[in-house]
């Protein structure tokens, strides 16, 4: 979309600094006994940690075709594509030709004869589904006439072109306008839509010069606001919790939308070349230092040309790079003109499987983004951290970036497979897929990143929640579908560390469970480690890897419910994991409540604390 040079400003808001320091614990009351470690972890109780204020998919892998390509069998064939090669997908956007007349609410019958049962096939898949719209009413559009008699448009119904035509603007500073407006998303959530692509043609009413509507003059940014205001507002009142908006943050320097509506947000349409990746860097990182919470780019680049593949419209370098960085955005999402589809890329299936095993990966980190951005929420910032002080419309001399407080992300910006790689100077750094540990401040000149991996690196002793549903994130296996994972890399001696999660999601029907603090502790000789949580588990596993060694020597757990330990060995694990599980029985009435604590302190040989030691709890 092309914004008009007049309406262009270079105000950057000076973002919050970031702070890599370790969450202090929270207060309350402390446990002692002599099989705890020196130092002891205190926990939030579980009523005192909000829920989430948004739905945890905003956190998965969005996909959509082109308004070029997209109608309901084309759109079932492309589904059906990633879910068939193991690939899953949380929502579908449907593109700007979905309806009959722009921004007129009406399925067009001739693209989608179905779009009821298209929308039910979707959800029975868990796939949400959201449909691109604008404030702009085409003169061509079925309802525009009703709208133009009504007064429900901006400057007495002045229309203007734009890249879809030509069209009047919805006034919301009619009450009646936005009535009848409401009246015709209904005719779309009441099919089960479950959000909307807003596009930005708002920058375009500075042509109107005065900007008037029937509640007075305003200017650009009041009307951005009541735009994208109102359709997330209005979605979240018909759909609750789970409605959901993506509109853009930042783009091309430009705030578009308010930031309590960007929880799945994208930053606009780039080419398909690593200008254009960069471009899409460059803009995800002012939307962060202006404290957007959440959001991605289309992976691959939206437009069509300017790429070396003229087949698929960019090269597989590019699609590679550009996935495996958006696996560690916050907005996993795939879409846009030319060939997006990972099993179209590359000879054999190198691309595919990796492409398989980068949205696995991102479906883990679901949790811990939602934890992440329910703190950014709160404390005004952004789940993507840029590291440097580069806030000027010049590229940001390096282009890494924290995801959240404890992933460090260096992407690749060019056809390269190596890196040079400055760490954080604030702790410890653990490569994600070889294990290697890099101190924080060291350098590496040139860190070998073939096409299967990625430069990511996450801290050590942090305390990540994740939702583990395959051997393919490298964390456990599906035996842990239904729980919440705790993986603690390396746990820091003599350390109080704390990883808040904000809301719990098991599934669909749980989306605004009970928050949940974990907290551990490990004493200066590492042989004894003490993990403690704030909502208890209907059944805990605990996974103790130490570097090949044998499971812990004791185990003791302090719950009104415990009971012992089954030491087992999980064959599907590396090799060097062994798998220690004890067996909580259900909680209930008599036995209490979810909100008791539990508490478990690991003792370790001297031999085994020595070698390293990763833990990983999963609570279901």
């Amino acid at each position: 979309m092309g914004i008009p040079s007049s309406t262009l400003a270079l105000s950057l808001a000076l973002a919050l600094a970031l702070t890599l320091a370790l969450v202090a614990p929270a207060s309350g009351t402390s446990r002692s006994g002599a099989d705890t470690p020196s130092r002891l972890a205190v926990v939030a109780a579980a009523d005192e940690v909000a829920t989430a204020p948004y739905a945890e998919w905003a956190h998965h892998h969005w996909v959509w075709l082109s308004s070029s390509q997209a109608n309901g069998s084309a759109v079932r064939a492309f589904v059906d594509g990633f879910l068939e090669r193991d690939i899953p997908v949380g929502a579908v956007d449907l593109d700007s030709r979905w309806s009959s007349g722009i921004n007129n609410f009406a399925f067009d019958t001739g693209r989608y004869p179905n779009a009821s049962g298209l929308i039910d096939e979707l959800h029975a898949k868990n796939i949400k589904v959201i449909c691109w719209v604008t404030s702009v009413i085409d003169v061509d559009s079925s309802n525009y006439a009703e709208g133009k008699a009504g007064g429900y448009y901006l400057n007495d119904g002045k229309t203007l072109k734009w890249w879809h035509g030509e069209g009047a603007w919805l006034d919301y500073t009619n009450p009646a306008a936005v009535d009848w407006w409401h009246a015709q998303m209904d005719t779309v959530l009441d099919m089960g839509v479950d959000g909307w692509k807003c596009d930005g043609t708002d920058p375009y009413v500075i042509e109107f010069g005065i900007i008037r509507g029937k509640g007075g003059v305003i200017n650009e940014r009041e009307y951005a606001d009541m735009y994208y205001g109102d359709f997330f507002n209005y979605t979240r009142k018909v759909r609750g919790f789970e409605g959901l908006i993506m509109s853009r943050p930042v783009d091309d320097l430009w705030s578009f939308s308010p930031r309590y509506v960007v929880f799945s947000g994208w930053v606009g349409d780039q080419d398909p070349t690593f200008k254009g990746l960069k471009d899409a860097l460059m803009d995800m990182f002012h939307s962060a230092w202006r404290g957007y919470v959440g959001f991605g780019s289309d992976i691959g680049g939206y437009r069509c040309c300017g790429s070396s593949d003229k087949v698929n419209g960019r090269t597989t370098a590019l699609f590679t790079r550009w996935f495996q960085m958006g696996a560690f955005c916050s907005l996993m999402e795939n879409g846009g003109d030319n060939q997006h589809r990972p099993w179209m890329f590359g000879s054999g299936n190198a691309t595919l499987d990796t492409y398989r095993v980068f949205v696995h990966i991102h479906y883990e980190l679901v949790p811990y983004l939602l934890s992440a951005g329910t703190q950014a929420w709160i404390d005004g910032s952004s789940i993507m951290r840029p590291l440097g002080l580069d806030l000027g419309p010049l590229p940001p001399s390096s282009w890494n970036y924290l995801l959240g407080p404890d992933i460090f992300v260096a992407p690749m910006t060019d056809n390269s497979t190596t890196r040079e790689i400055h760490f954080p100077d604030k702790g410890s750094w653990i490569d994600w897929w070889s294990g290697a540990r890099h101190a924080g401040g060291s350098h590496l000149a040139a860190y070998p990143v073939p096409f299967d991996i990625f430069p990511v690196f996450h801290r050590a002793g942090a305390i990540l929640p994740l939702r583990v549903t395959s051997s393919l994130g490298g964390h456990g296996t599906a035996v842990a579908v239904d729980g919440l994972t705790a993986f603690i890399p390396e746990p820091t001696p003599g350390a109080i560390l704390e990883a808040t999660r904000k809301t719990v999601h098991y599934g669909e029907d749980r989306a605004s469970g009970l928050g949940r603090t974990i907290s551990y502790t490990l004493d200066a000789a590492r042989t004894a480690m003490r993990v403690v949580a704030s909502a208890h588990p209907e059944r805990l596993t605990l996974r103790v890897r130490s570097a090949g060694l044998a499971c812990p020597a004791r185990i003791v757990v302090r719950s009104p419910h415990a009971s012992t330990f089954v030491i087992t060995r999980d064959d599907a694990l590396p090799a060097r994991a062994f798998v220690c599980e004890p067996f909580v029985p259900l909680y209930g009435p008599a036995r209490g409540k979810p909100t008791d604590a539990i508490d478990i302190t690991v003792f370790f040989s001297a031999a085994d604390a020595q070698r390293g030691i990763d833990a990983t709890l999963v609570f279901v």
